[in-house]
């Protein structure tokens, strides 16, 4: 009786390929991983990281009032998400073959993402950013899910379910047990108000002020002229209901470069390498810090997957297939990384790059290449150019603050500030390349920069199986040929690696490498799970590792939640938002204005215009503002540059439509060092006259701190014609003694000496400036007073 092809014995390995070698290989990269994995928990045990647990269980009812906020936030923000993959499906149902269905459905999220971002850019153009008009376009989104979702429920909803259920199936239960913790913890954060500082700035600094402004116009802070695709979907949630629904957007994205890897890994037939891609990138601290906040970070790595996965699908057809609407749709999404972070430009070069590499490998003809590659190009091209265009036309640089040489642009002194802090590490010797991974894993933790032990522990498994192959077509352990795949994924490999080479030199943040490091995941998870799958011990070992290196990361998160956000009063209700947003919270957010933010709102007249000082936290401020950022040049310097006197000054400042001036003084302090500060003689004096003239004091409060001690002050004014002014006495002006300490600072040595002998130089050479005569009548009256007290002090 013939036996069954299931029967059937495996065929024999060839001697050439033993399979003793490659277990003594194995072992040895998974010794490098436990390796890494102890160093790691040593670093942070989990004995104390269970402390920061307590976060996690002082749950309760929220208040009706929080709950209604809740759910019109999950609203909005769903509303966006769902509407904008039913907008995608319509055309990655004919954009995507050689897709699964589950493939097909995470790739119209995000494409969808990227056209309603667009819309929101041609609605700032237009100047209708009003909320009836964002009611509409959100209403509009949802139909499109309703109907993408009646249209397309057989072929692609109903699979893509099953799809997912099978690869749920064959994944590990830990690492699924894992991701649904992180995944549901960061779903909770995601109603926690805005606290993230860079956040606060630009990420809805910036769309918060186009909002108030009715549209898209020119904004004093050098980040507003970054390309901001995803902060233009941020500008949609914030204009419909407020943090949350911009906040789940990012959320959404993090779910869908989870699905995305568990997609491709089902594509792959390798259904575990998805789930181990997707808890060692969302594990990553600095990967789960960002995922629930309104930073791009997530956001901009899951448009870098979508163009990786969609040119390996698309690389990975049959001949004769046809591939440029895969190959255009992978331009698309890396236009789309260049066009929500500049440091993700790379992607477009390394994407032609990689598939240059791909047609001379696999002797494809020079019209066939140039024909792809122009598709690749053009297609990028189209998608950036809004961007390069609203940058040159704002800055008179189309990439703006990079170039400057060639193209110019706005202040150079200040943008070589922005230069200095954000340049790369440049490792120059072999051996400090060689150790560059360790480095990065543990001695980078500031600055949300905290990758983990993920990708480090995974190098050496990694390196091996995929390049082993380079060597032998077929699978060292099983004998069987993977076919293009082990090739196509080497591709993907170096995709991410030339990624992680080219950011070394630009940008000393690791989360600025997350685009790339979530493109090595999956290649890597790939790599790992076929070389442990022919020995079980080796399989539960691998696992047991990934187990303990995502628990941890996963710690490491919560104790971040307990340490730094408190969350629970705010979300059940006991705390209000912008309560919650008014104190420092460690190591995200120092120093808030909120407080005054919202007296002005409450107290100002209509048409009441802010200038803020000393501060660069504006998403909160619910009053039309102006604010200069700490790489930008103080609006104040800008304006005496055409005001020459005191009353041109004033009248310049009435233009801008300025009514009060707020003052973050602790702050400004902080922030000093950026040179926020740093007017000339000149500007000082006109500054000061102008306050001694027209500014009097209208509120003093202070920051109601609760994890530190202390109430920084906080300091609001009126601005009033000279006559009207003159009726009482000028206040003290914070911001000349924040520039008096950047001059001469309170520790050094003959400190009284140094700030008399400024201000001595000031009042002889600005004799009109009152305050320069009064500052230093006070320092000699101290100076004398303290040498008298010295003087008794000898005597007895």
């Amino acid at each position: 009786m013939k036996k069954s092809r299931r029967q059937a014995p495996a065929p024999p390995l060839s001697p050439a390929v033993s399979a003793v070698p490659f277990n003594w290989a194995l072992w040895l990269c998974l010794g490098w991983m436990a390796v890494v994995t102890v160093v790691f928990y040593r670093q942070y045990p989990i004995s104390s990281l269970l402390v920061g647990l307590g976060a996690l269980f002082e749950f309760g009812w929220p208040t009706a009032e929080a709950a209604i906020r809740h759910a019109k936030g999950l609203a909005a923000g769903l509303g966006i998400c769902l509407g904008s993959m039913g907008v995608g499906l319509f055309f990655t149902a004919r954009l995507a073959p050689g897709l699964s269905a589950l493939g097909r459905v995470v790739l119209a999220g995000i494409l969808g993402l990227g056209i309603t971002a667009y819309t929101v850019l041609a609605l700032g153009w237009l100047q209708l950013y009003q909320y009836p008009v964002l009611a509409l376009l959100w209403t509009l989104l949802v139909a499109a899910f309703i109907v993408a979702f009646w249209t397309h429920r057989r072929t692609f909803i109903e699979p893509a379910l099953d799809d997912l259920m099978i690869t749920l199936r064959h994944s590990s239960p830990v690492v699924l047990f894992l991701l649904a913790v992180l995944t549901g913890v960061s779903f909770l954060m995601a109603f926690v108000p805005e606290i993230f500082y860079d956040s606060t700035v630009y990420h809805t600094g910036v769309p918060h002020w186009y909002l108030q402004e009715g549209g898209i116009r020119k904004f004093p802070n050098l980040h507003s002229n970054y390309p901001l695709t995803i902060q233009m979907l941020y500008l949609l949630g914030l204009g419909l209901n407020g943090d949350a629904a911009a906040k789940l957007i990012h959320w959404f994205c993090g779910v869908l470069i989870a699905l995305g890897f568990l997609a491709w890994s089902k594509e792959e037939g390798e259904h575990r390498a998805g789930g181990w891609a997707a808890l060692a990138f969302l594990s990553m601290p600095m990967t789960a810090w960002s995922w629930w906040t309104t930073g791009n970070d997530v956001g901009v790595s899951m448009l870098a997957l979508a163009a990786a996965w969609s040119w390996y699908r698309a690389i990975s057809l049959a001949e004769g297939t046809p591939r440029t609407g895969l190959l255009a749709l992978s331009a698309v999404f890396a236009g789309l990384c260049f066009s929500s972070k500049l440091t993700a430009g790379p992607v477009i070069g390394i994407l032609g790059f990689c598939h240059l590499i791909w047609g001379v490998l696999t002797k494809r003809s020079l019209k066939t290449l140039a024909i792809e590659g122009l598709t690749i190009g053009l297609a990028s091209f189209l998608v950036c150019l809004p961007w390069l265009a609203k940058a040159y036309v704002f800055t008179g640089n189309p990439v703006f603050p990079f170039l400057s040489k060639f193209f110019g642009g706005l202040d150079p002194e200040r943008t070589s500030r922005f230069y200095a802090e954000s340049q790369g590490f440049t490792p120059k010797l072999w051996w400090e390349f060689l150790s560059f991974p360790w480095f990065l894993t543990f001695k980078t933790h500031s600055s949300l920069s905290f990758m983990g032990p993920f990708i480090l522990s995974a190098l050496p498994l990694s390196f091996y199986h995929l390049f082993f192959n380079l060597l032998s077509s077929r699978h060292p352990a099983t004998g069987r040929d993977p076919g293009p795949t082990a090739l196509n994924l080497k591709l993907v490999f170096l995709f991410g690696l030339l990624g992680c080479l080219a950011l070394v030199f630009v940008n000393r943040l690791t989360r600025y490498w997350m685009p790339y490091f979530v493109v090595l995941l999956f290649p890597m998870g790939w790599a790992c799970l076929r070389s442990v799958a022919a020995s079980p011990w080796a399989s539960r070992f691998f696992h047991f590792l990934t187990m303990v290196m995502g628990a941890t990361g996963i710690l490491i998160v919560i104790q971040t939640i307990g340490s730094s956000y408190q969350p629970w009063p705010v979300l059940l209700g006991q705390e209000k938002p912008r309560e919650y947003q008014a104190y420092s919270h460690p190591g995200m957010y120092p120093y808030p204005a909120v407080g005054m933010f919202n007296w002005a709102k409450d107290n100002l007249p209509p048409n009441s215009k802010l200038l803020i000082l000393g501060d660069e936290k504006v998403a909160a401020c619910d009053v039309p503002f102006l604010a200069a950022g700490v790489y930008d040049v103080a609006l104040p310097q800008i304006w005496a540059r055409t005001a020459k006197t005191t009353p041109e000054f004033y009248d310049r400042v009435r233009q801008e439509g300025i009514t009060h001036i707020l003052v973050n003084l602790m702050e400004g302090k902080r922030l000093s060092g950026y040179g926020i500060f740093d007017f000339s003689e000149d500007t000082l004096a006109l500054f000061c006259d102008f306050w001694d003239k027209h500014v009097r004091i209208l509120k003093e409060d202070a920051i109601p701190e609760k994890f530190f001690p202390g109430r920084p002050p906080l300091f609001l004014y009126n601005i009033l014609p000279e006559t009207e002014a003159a009726r009482t006495p000028a206040p003290p002006n914070p911001v000349l003694w924040i520039h008096e300490e950047t001059k001469v600072s309170a520790n050094e040595p003959d400190m009284i000496v140094k700030k008399i002998d400024f201000y001595r130089d000031l009042a002889k050479k600005y004799p009109q400036v009152a305050a320069f005569g009064q500052k230093l009548k006070v320092l000699e009256n101290f100076k004398a007073q303290s040498e008298a007290q010295m003087k008794n002090q000898r005597k007895r």
